[in-house]
């Protein structure tokens, strides 16, 4: 019996250059290849008359073979097979190109399954290249739920599907993981006939309860990996603050927080009384203030004598942040830092001393925080804004620059509150579902290419009223494969056709400046 671990390169027909193909779909052993689970199926198992095809609608049908293939030479590299097929509801015309053998295989008088999507109008209908089988062999192509994988240059469904089921029958599929009590509440298939019903499934059903059964298998390891981790949190202590006069904070400020800033603030000043490290995120749209709760926690850092870490995705966002943070901080005596990669070696040099020496109380930065190099005398609280351009691994990576630190995250991603328990089940959650006084309410809207007069008119009339707008293209050149709208094509056909009296700027990351 082989073993998951095995080289694909022990199945028959599996030989170095198949196994480079199936390695661009990141599968080198007999267990990558089980677990290359299919994208969808298609249901083969109904059969319906020629009379019931439906165009452009595949369907597996059952007919008679009306006359012996004919196969015309048409050009260098083209060959066409016709043959004309019959039940008792009528006639259809089949064409193969380019492939004799399979056309050869029919015999005039004899009936097959076929399987394929018919194509034409009124003036006739025609299939090409359909599958068949004989009837009386067992289904492989046809009367069946076909599973149908992701593929690479090179590779075809059939070749993965037959190198799948090798798999299935010369190794065991994955062990059983899942308790047999939590099998039976929630009515999950046994790990070994799940693996085999995927790729193998008797009919649809059968194969949803396998996709059911592997959906679940991942959530209850990731949940079960979400509870060992926020049982190791439990576990660590930090030193409680001490310091939450907040006063000057708050009076420095020429607003006043909304209830669901300070109600995040609030939470967040609880934690830093635990004395375990805190792990929050901090969810809300844009415009919520999610950065003013964040310079609440930092403050209150720096009060109990804490440095504090503010890591961007971009430097453009970091250095927003860092000239709104020194806006404030620095009359409150906090000093502001920026370290990212753009600057010269000279500058981090000196920021990385001010941090190494506790001179440095806020810094914000990108990627660079991360290196080596830099180094804190008391890092209190790292927060990362943007959670999802983070991995766990950057979030630990620089929390581990000290001793436990209390770490904060901000998304603007919408998230419901209960899937954001799940996608982040190791971080407590605050979410800012309220926008400060004077801020109006983002409203996005997808439309089709019907309203794209209207969308003119819409931009018209704002040009009208005194505004600017502003119109993103996916692409800065036309691609032809890519099928999308580009930015220097379509600013020219803004001008000459659509706004020929508006004042109209291209601008994009290839120019320079």
């Amino acid at each position: 019996m082989a073993r998951l671990t095995d080289p694909v390169t022990i199945l028959k027909g599996v030989g170095e250059a198949k196994a480079k193909l199936f390695a661009n779909l990141n599968i080198f052993t007999l267990g990558d290849l089980i677990c290359h689970f299919p994208r969808g199926y298609e249901d083969r198992t109904k059969l319906v008359t020629i009379g019931e095809l439906t165009p452009d609608v595949p369907a597996c049908f059952r007919a008679m073979v009306m006359n012996n293939p004919r196969t015309a030479h048409i050009r260098k590299g083209l060959d066409m097979t016709k043959v004309q097929l019959a039940d008792t509801t009528g006639r259809l015309n089949v064409t193969f190109f380019n492939n004799r053998f399979a056309a050869g295989q029919l015999e005039y008088g004899r009936e097959y399954i076929f399987y394929g999507a018919v194509s034409g109008d009124f003036v006739g209908y025609n299939m090409t290249n359909p599958v068949f089988e004989n009837p009386d062999s067992p289904g492989l192509t046809t009367r069946r739920v076909l599973p149908i994988y992701p593929l690479t240059a090179g590779l075809t469904n059939a070749a993965v599907g037959k190198a799948v089921l090798q798999a299935l029958a010369v190794c065991d599929p994955p062990a059983e993981i899942l308790p047999e009590t939590v099998r039976a509440e929630y009515g999950i298939l046994p790990a070994e006939e799940a693996y085999r019903a995927i790729h193998q499934p008797r009919d649809m059903e059968q194969a949803a309860q396998a996709k059911k059964r592997l959906i679940f298998e991942e959530f209850f390891v990731f949940s079960a990996g979400l509870s060992l981790m926020r049982a190791a949190r439990a576990e660590k202590k930090c030193e409680p603050y001490t310091n939450f006069n907040m006063k000057p904070f708050y009076g420095s400020l020429p607003f006043t927080l909304t209830g669901a800033q300070s109600r995040a603030v609030a939470e967040i000043l609880s934690d830093f009384r635990t004395g375990r490290p805190m792990n929050r995120l901090v969810q809300g749209d844009v415009g919520s203030g999610k950065t003013m709760v964040a310079a609440a926690a930092a403050y209150c850092a720096a009060g109990n004598g804490a440095q504090t870490a503010l890591m961007a995705p971009t430097e453009i966002l970091a250095e927003q942040h860092y000239a709104s943070l020194s806006k404030l901080f620095t009359p409150l005596g906090i000093a502001v830092d920026l370290l990212t990669g753009s600057m010269t070696l000279k500058q981090k040099r000196e920021v990385r001393e001010r941090l190494a020496s506790g001179q440095t109380q806020v810094v914000v930065g990108t990627h660079a925080l991360l290196t080596d190099a830099t180094h804190f005398l008391n890092l209190g609280l790292v927060i990362a804004d943007e959670q999802h351009r983070f991995g766990v691994a950057q979030r630990s990576k620089l929390s581990e620059k000290g001793e436990d630190p209390h770490l904060l995250v901000m998304s603007a991603t919408p998230i419901p509150r209960t899937l954001a328990l799940l996608m982040y089940g190791d971080l407590d959650v605050s979410v800012l579902d309220e926008l400060p006084p004077g801020r109006e309410p983002v409203e996005t809207f997808l439309v089709g290419e019907s309203y794209r007069a209207r969308i003119n008119a819409f931009i018209r009339k704002q040009v009208a009223e005194g505004h600017q707008c502003f119109v993103v293209c996916p692409a800065v050149e036309e691609n032809q494969e890519l099928g999308v709208k580009a930015a220097s094509a379509w600013a020219e056909t803004l001008q000459k056709t659509v706004f020929p009296d508006l004042r109209i700027a291209l601008l994009h990351g290839q120019m320079k400046g």
